[in-house]
């Protein structure tokens, strides 16, 4: 009964690892309407942080596109 028991706590814990672990999309939507002579149609926003894929640099993996 204990190697059971065992056995199904080893397989939880490495299910809930994957569940962890999956790749989640995040969409943003940002208003800049408020700062109308900042940003124009060819600018660029980008998102940063410092949790990968998100970075303080320029090389940060949250650009954001112009929808209009």
């Amino acid at each position: 009964m204990k190697k059971f028991t065992v056995m199904w706590s080893v397989l939880l814990i490495i299910l809930a690892a994957s569940v962890v672990s999956a790749q989640v999309n995040v969409t943003f939507r940002v208003n800049a309407s408020t700062v109308p002579d900042t940003m124009g149609p060819n600018s660029v926003f980008q998102v940063r942080g410092g949790t990968a894929p998100l970075t303080w640099g320029g090389d940060t993996g949250g650009n954001l596109v112009n929808i209009g």
